[in-house]
């Protein structure tokens, strides 16, 4: 043998693979002897060496360098040191090169697996593509530069950076990996492992280490024999994580996991279960900052990101003082803002903020100040910052004596107007409105600094015809509300909604109605303005603008709130008690034929509240907060949740579980008009109840168990809820999924069906309405005894809507998209099987360059990455999106064996004019024949699915006339329109009241069907 990688490297040409080459001096150190005696001219001749191991290396079991380790290959590979002793193989080093580096690790800081997994944009035949011979000759040319990671425990960007600060003198122009195993690897290489720690905890592995067992203290971690007794950091406990949880202990025990650590990194960790050593864990992992955080992934999980910012920051991030860990001081943030205001001044001295106007403003805002310069000059700067658009700016200075006086040069278009004599604050705001010409104005108090957007979001407001007023999220220097919009009572008292709670508290965090803004910004409609005027017995700015939100109300406009109109105050003085009672009876008899169709004041009625509490209420409750990633299931709720909005319904969502995705994901799902609170189990929405007696006209149940779990708290807090109005909303019944499973073992008993749905559903005798998804399901629940249930087929995200076709010749490859919500469910196992059981018999029925390609996102725990091991499967990135996919692919295939519910993911496709192959079932629920809209596969049956989808590639007629039949089929039965039209007939019957005859399908629920 004279190349031991021959058939390989000549796919390859010279293109050798990084573990293949000699490391000069490890090799003549550690095959001395052998060198010495087979080739002793390489012992000084770096060529003559190479010739050697190119040649002899592999016959002799030698080893070229320290990316193989041979000891460890073995250990891990049983059946490779049983072919050594027999003498198949010279060494386990042999056998890699020539079969194992496809698949098997060579290294115990290296995965082949996990490096797919982690990169999905590399596969194996992308590689082979582009002349790496694996994932590991990739990791170590160009992966480990480019911070790619192989294994948890090593990460090229934790290595680097701590081997910078220690100044080890690394190379950054070669392979961080070899310099780190040529290190006495006493650095540290990723956030789940302390070195350094570990050495003086273990004394021990130190002198181990220096005998030469090991070659440093994570080698001895990763491959000792006792793994149990050793912890990776002073954060994670071995004992107290087998004591808190057996059953993890159990399986440790019984060799499915290395350690407790193993578990805890891969699922552990996702699932909150408690490290040992860090005091409330839960509450940390929780935090928005955190979450925030693992979305974009800045760190793994919460634990690695845990001991980032205390190792970074220095901060006991555990044990923080409560200076630290508390809201800072009022004075300190005060000071710091006007330090802040202070730097403002030699920047604006250069450049002088510019409000100029060429035509006619968008907005013309009104400020009034008696001193205060450098407040005033802050706010007129974020005022400047937060919008592009045409501002005229209009400042009334009320007598001041600071740099107010001059404060015109350091502001171009500025209209200062200083009144002859002192004027009473509304007397000097009417002065000031008296010289706008905007169709929009904003009163302004000089210590409000507007965020970035506020105004362009106003404004976009302020175009519809009967918003009159916009307020906003203003907050304290240190981030806590100060108001999200005013509730005012019929006997004039108000309610600031919000106040003291975190700037990111759920409850503030979506569009409405309110009564009124007080803090110092409101958006008014210019012409509005001037039919009602200001108050002239107002004393202070909140009071004023108070008034003038009852005025505009009282003469039917809106005042609407907007949780992205954000500003910041520097600091309100509040009004004396006697001020305060007195402008509460002024408003009381001011405005007595607004406020008495308010409430009371009374406890618990804040719920029913507000400008916009005569639009119907409705509580979704659900398991976890959905996204559309998550599954079909919750796909299909974020639609149910859109339609109810639309129909005119103000929605809050309530979660049993109390994980929260970040707060971007939350905007892109759900947009801005829908209130999402932090789920706390049963108790806390027994809690919601109490706190929002009669607060809510109909409760949206998403699921039997959810129903379950919360049957219990309905009969608790029964007087706090409607009498009817309850809807379970089975979108896919798990005794339909649970028959299919049984089918493919060959059980087909329907008696076994009917008893699983009706323990399914027994407690849905307790609501009014039952939802199904399906005619077959809804069918089926009917059979149950149930007589009121409906079919809401509607598919998620307004993908059904029609989007431009693109036609046969320009499209390729197929496309397989499932909605994996966990792994072994229906869309799992249905991939599965396909890519294992299909994709070698498509060979037969496609052209070789057509691939497979598998998109669509699904939990961190399911792993994909080795069905692109088959010749023709791609993985997809997230990032390419539906529409992307659905206008460039030529056929969709649904392989599932089974499942219950509706494919959505089919009538997005077919919305594009993309048609399927797909299963008898899947086909069924759709109402679609084989050959009408879809070429059926059936069940389970590979060579009919292969067959069905080289048809529909390969023939243009065929897929031409499909796909027209599948655009017109989603377009006919499950369109918008028809959607809303049937959820108010839901609506209304669950609420005991007949559907309209007729239902206008761009006008919401009226009253007098919901309330």
């Amino acid at each position: 043998m004279t190349d031991i990688l021959m058939p390989h490297q000549s796919r390859h040409g010279t293109n050798e693979a990084r573990w293949l080459r000699p490391d000069a001096g490890w090799a003549r150190v550690h095959h001395a002897e052998i060198l010495a005696r087979e080739a002793p001219d390489a012992i000084h001749d770096d060529v003559a060496l190479a010739a050697f191991f190119r040649t002899r290396g592999n016959e002799l079991g030698l080893v070229p360098n320290r990316l193989f380790d041979e000891g460890w290959y073995l250990a891990a590979n049983p059946d490779v040191a049983a072919g050594v002793r027999e003498g198949i193989f010279a060494s386990g080093f042999q056998h890699y090169c020539e079969s194992g580096f496809r698949s098997r690790a060579p290294h115990w800081l290296f995965s082949e697996q996990d490096y797919f997994t982690r990169n999905p944009d590399l596969t194996p035949h992308a590689l082979d593509e582009r002349g790496f011979h694996n994932g590991y000759d990739h990791f170590l040319k160009v992966g480990d530069r480019e911070g790619r990671i192989g294994h948890q425990f090593f990460d090229p960007l934790v290595f680097r950076a701590d081997a910078l600060a220690a100044h080890s003198g690394i190379d950054l122009d070669r392979g961080l990996f070899a310099q780190y195993l040529a290190s006495p690897q006493t650095t540290r290489t990723s956030w789940y492992f302390d070195p350094a720690w570990y050495l003086e905890t273990y004394p021990q592995v130190r002198q181990a280490i220096e005998q030469g067992e090991y070659s440093g203290p994570l080698h001895h971690y990763l491959t000792n024999g006792t793994p149990q007794a050793f912890d990776p950091n002073p954060f994670f406990s071995e004992a107290s994580y087998a004591s808190r949880y057996p059953d993890v202990d159990a399986i440790v025990r019984s060799g499915g996991f290395r350690n407790g650590f193993e578990h805890f990194r891969k699922f552990g960790a996702r699932e909150g279960r408690d490290p040992g050593n860090i005091e409330n864990f839960g509450a940390y992992r929780s935090r928005p900052d955190v979450v925030r955080d693992l979305q974009i992934g800045r760190a793994p999980d919460a634990f690695a990101h845990f001991v980032a910012a205390r190792t970074l920051r220095g901060v006991d991030v555990d044990h923080a003082p409560e200076t630290l860990r508390g809201p800072f001081a009022p004075e300190l943030c005060r000071a710091l803002a006007y330090r802040r205001a202070e730097s403002l001044l030699p920047l604006v001295a250069r450049a002088p903020l510019d409000f100029r106007t060429f035509g006619l403003p968008r907005l013309s805002v009104v400020i009034t100040a008696r001193n205060g310069f450098l407040w005033t000059l802050a706010a007129l700067a974020a005022l400047r910052d937060c919008t592009r658009a045409p501002i005229e700016l209009i400042l009334i200075d009320d007598g001041s004596t600071d740099g107010t006086t001059t404060i015109e040069r350091l502001v171009d278009g500025l209209t200062v107007i200083r009144p002859e004599h002192r004027m009473t604050l509304p007397a000097r705001l009417t002065l000031g409105l008296s010289r706008v010409r905007a169709p929009a104005v904003l009163l302004l108090d000089q210590a409000i600094q507007l965020r970035l957007g506020a105004v362009d979001v106003a404004l976009s407001h302020l175009g519809q015809a009967d918003v009159a007023a916009v307020t906003g999220r203003v907050t304290a220097l240190d981030m806590t509300v100060i108001e999200a919009g005013l509730t005012v009572y019929r006997d004039g008292n108000l309610e600031r909604i919000g106040a003291g709670s975190s700037i990111e508290t759920p409850e503030i965090g979506f569009v409405r109605d309110c009564d009124a803004g007080s803090a110092g910004a409101l958006f008014v409609q210019t012409a509005r303005l001037r039919d009602v005027g200001l108050d002239p017995e107002a004393r202070s700015m909140g009071a004023l603008l108070i008034s003038l939100s009852l005025s505009l109300r009282q003469a039917g406009g809106r005042v609407v709130y907007d949780p992205a109109m954000l500003a910041r105050s520097i600091g309100m003085t509040p009004e004396a008690q006697d001020a305060r009672e007195s402008a509460r009876m002024q408003r009381r008899d001011r405005f007595r034929t607004l406020l008495r169709g308010q409430p009371a004041g009374a406890p618990f009625m804040s719920a029913r509240a507000g400008a916009d509490a005569d639009r119907p209420r409705v509580l979704v409750l659900c398991d976890r907060v959905p996204m559309p990633e998550q599954g079909r299931d919750t796909a299909i709720l974020v639609a149910r949740i859109a339609m109810l909005g639309q129909a005119g319904c103000r929605v809050t969502l309530y979660p049993l579980d109390d994980r929260m995705p970040d707060a971007s994901g939350l905007a892109l799902t759900f947009g801005d008009d829908v209130e999402i609170l932090r789920g706390a189990g049963a108790a806390g929405l027994a809690a919601l109840l109490d706190g929002r007696r009669l607060g809510f006209d109909r409760i949206w149940i998403a699921g039997t168990r959810v129903l379950g779990q919360c049957l219990f708290v309905f009969h608790q807090m029964a007087h706090t809820l409607p009498t009817q109005g309850f809807v379970l909303d089975v979108s896919a019944l798990r005794s339909v999924e649970h028959r299919g499973r049984r089918r493919l073992g060959g059980i087909h008993d329907h008696e076994a069906l009917m008893a699983d749905l009706r323990q399914e559903l027994q407690d849905a005798w307790f609501c009014q309405g039952i939802v199904a998804s399906n005619d077959e399901e809804a069918s089926l629940i009917r059979q149950a005894g149930f007589d009121n249930v409906h079919v809401l087929a509607y598919t998620p995200g307004g993908a059904h809507e029609p989007v431009p076709s693109v036609g046969y010749a320009s499209r390729r490859d197929v496309l397989c998209l499932p909605f994996i919500g966990a792994g072994g469910d229906a869309a799992h196992d249905g991939v599965d099987w396909f890519v294992h059981t299909v994709v070698p018999m498509l060979d037969q029925h496609l052209p070789p360059e057509v691939t497979i390609d598998i998109a669509g996102r699904r939990p961190d725990t399911v792993d994909l990455s080795p069905l692109a091991r088959y010749r023709r499967v791609r993985l997809v990135s997230p990032d390419v999106t539906m529409n992307e996919l659905v206008r460039t692919r030529r056929v969709l295939v649904v392989p599932d064996r089974f499942s219950a519910g509706l494919a959505s993911e089919v009538l997005c496709a077919a919305a594009a004019g993309l048609p399927a192959v797909l299963s008898d079932d899947i086909a069924l629920r759709l109402g679609w024949r084989d050959g009408d809209a879809c070429l059926a596969g059936g069940v389970g049956d590979a060579a009919r699915l292969a067959d069905a989808i080289g048809r529909l590639y390969g023939d243009s007629d065929l897929w031409t006339r499909l796909s027209l039949a599948a655009r017109d089929a989603a377009g006919s039965r499950y369109g918008a329109a028809s959607a809303l039209s049937q959820l108010r007939v839901i609506l209304a019957e669950a609420g005991g009241k007949p559907a309209a005859a007729t239902v206008s399908q761009s006008a919401p629920i009226l009253d007098e069907t919901l309330s």
